[in-house]
């Protein structure tokens, strides 16, 4: 999981949460969440939790792909970056929605974990 936002997010999710899947892209990661009784959609994000703008739901304003991460302290929001390969805060949540929701097109959604 050098590269991918998703197989970062949910490896760090498989191991912490056994039996969740490893899963490569954004747009099936979204889909397992929405899907899984163990995680609930919120609106206002809090300290560990997964923000989510899954690919295949915009892609206009030269961004082409969605991004998964997860809310850190302070609105920073922590991802893995596919030209370094390394996890980092590069974004908080308001140069995210910048990023994806306003330039991209993409839905921004948060999902906590509950059980």
């Amino acid at each position: 999981d050098e590269y991918g936002c998703a197989e970062s997010v949910s490896t760090i999710l498989a191991s912490l949460f056994p039996p969740f899947q490893v899963i490569t892209g954004t747009y099936t990661l979204y889909m397992a969440l929405k899907g899984a009784t163990e995680f609930v959609e919120v609106s206002s994000p809090i300290r560990g939790d997964i923000l989510i703008s899954p690919t295949g739901f915009g892609g206009r304003g030269g961004v082409l792909n969605g991004h998964v991460g997860i809310i850190g302290d302070n609105r920073i929001v922590m991802s893995n970056n596919s030209i370094t390969g390394l996890w980092a805060t590069h974004y908080t949540l308001d140069s995210w929605r910048e990023r994806y929701q306003v330039l991209g097109g993409y839905p921004v959604k948060f999902f906590r974990r509950i059980i």
